[in-house]
């Protein structure tokens, strides 16, 4: 539950610096130009693209607006994917430590005598026909 709050805080987070953003862009569109400073010399300019006209150019704000936002979640959610992965790797080795389990094997538990039963293996299979989740999340 701790981590859904976690989690629910950063993407509110990432969304408050979002509007505060554009609503700041908003007011320098607004603003008159300050004078500049004096330019520092740097590296001649590539221009890869040029826009059209003003609609062309918000159509792109947007679409790059959307995938810095999928960037940001991502993170988010590879932060949350590496957080559940330690937690997976304590519980590991503390079955292992305390129990002598084989964390790669399945067990189940008879409660009525007590005892863990390890189970038979399973033919071996895909991850994508058990269903079971990859050891990585997938890259960017």
């Amino acid at each position: 539950m701790r981590r859904a709050g976690v989690l629910l805080a950063l993407v509110i987070g990432f969304g408050a610096i979002g509007v505060i953003g554009v609503e700041a862009a908003k007011k320098k569109k607004h603003e008159p130009a300050a004078a500049a400073p004096a330019a520092i010399p740097t590296a001649p300019e590539t221009i890869v693209h040029t826009f059209g006209n003003e609609d062309e150019m918000k159509g792109f704000a947007k679409l790059w607006q959307q995938r810095q936002g999928t960037i940001v979640r991502m993170s988010v959610l590879r932060a949350y994917w590496d957080e559940e992965q330690a937690a997976l790797a304590k519980l590991n080795s503390q079955v292992t430590t305390e129990y002598h389990l084989d964390p790669a094997k399945n067990y189940t538990l008879d409660a009525k005598r007590r005892v863990l039963i390890e189970l038979p293996a399973e033919p071996a299979a895909s991850p994508e026909a058990t269903g079971s989740a990859p050891t990585e999340p997938p890259k960017p």
